[in-house]
């Protein structure tokens, strides 16, 4: 039994040999049909299997572990910025890594030792930090302090990114209003944006309306005015597939080659 659970201090990453065997309700023995390497991780899509012949009756998963790594999320008991907050306690980070994903803190930081998040839950602002730090923590795993933190402090790609996340969410059944309705309770306006871009495209907005959705009360007269109808109007001029929101920050490449030598 292979059973791998995520703790508060750390995460994990599996990387596995897995092989796939089937068999009749005749064969004494499973036939190997497929194998190949996988990594499991808390942030991982899930592996997909389809049996396409009523002939199978049996499928076996044989999974082997090549290697495994559990990694302890940060401390943030280093750094040339110390961080206070209400409670009294306070932390120290790298200033420069904050400011590569939020615009705001760098603005608030630059030549400072020491500055304050007040007002503000700090188990919010730690999550924050475990996205911009390089961990393995999963974007679903405290994502409402997780949104609240991006959006009151402006880190512009990690907005993205969990946009990205809800837009394309699959993990259970979601329609699209409530994927809308998630959006908005998270305040993530540029997942509002591609969601009714999307939807104005494949025609499902148009049904929606048929069918007596009222977007001005859904999201406000505010988003609707701003977010919702400039997606809708991008949406039927674009050509179909074209994404609506590029990324905005392209992770910084430190260790290839091309890299070294313009450096040099």
């Amino acid at each position: 039994m292979l059973s791998c659970t995520t703790s508060s201090e750390y995460e994990w990453l599996l990387n596995t040999q897995m092989r796939i065997k089937t068999g009749s309700m005749e064969s004494s023995v499973l036939k190997v049909v497929d194998k190949d390497v996988f990594e499991f991780y808390p942030r991982c899509e899930p592996i997909s299997v389809e049996i396409m012949g009523d002939a199978v009756a049996t499928v076996k998963f044989e999974l082997r572990i090549l290697n495994k790594l559990i990694e302890p999320l940060p401390t943030f008991k280093n750094g040339n910025l110390t961080i206070r907050f209400d409670d009294g306690s306070s932390i120290q980070v790298y200033r420069h890594l904050l400011a590569l994903y939020s615009p705001y803190i760098k603005k608030c930081t630059e030549n400072s030792t020491v500055t304050y998040v007040e007002d503000f839950p700090k188990d919010a602002f730690i999550e924050l930090l475990y996205h911009i730090y390089p961990t393995l923590r999963p974007i679903y795993c405290n994502i409402r302090d997780f949104a609240k933190a991006a959006i009151a402090f402006q880190a512009t790609p990690l907005i993205y990114l969990l946009s990205k996340h809800l837009v394309e969410f699959n993990t259970r059944a979601m329609s699209l209003e409530q994927k809308l309705h998630a959006a908005l309770d998270f305040e993530l306006c540029p997942a509002i944006e591609e969601l009714v871009y999307r939807a104005a495209q494949d025609g499902v907005w148009s049904h929606l309306i048929k069918l007596g959705f009222e977007p001005e009360t859904f999201f406000g007269p505010e988003v609707y005015k701003k977010v919702v109808c400039p997606a809708i109007v991008a949406g039927r001029q674009n050509e179909y597939g074209t994404p609506l929101i590029p990324s905005p920050y392209q992770q910084p490449d430190f260790f290839s080659e091309e890299v070294y030598k313009t450096s040099v």
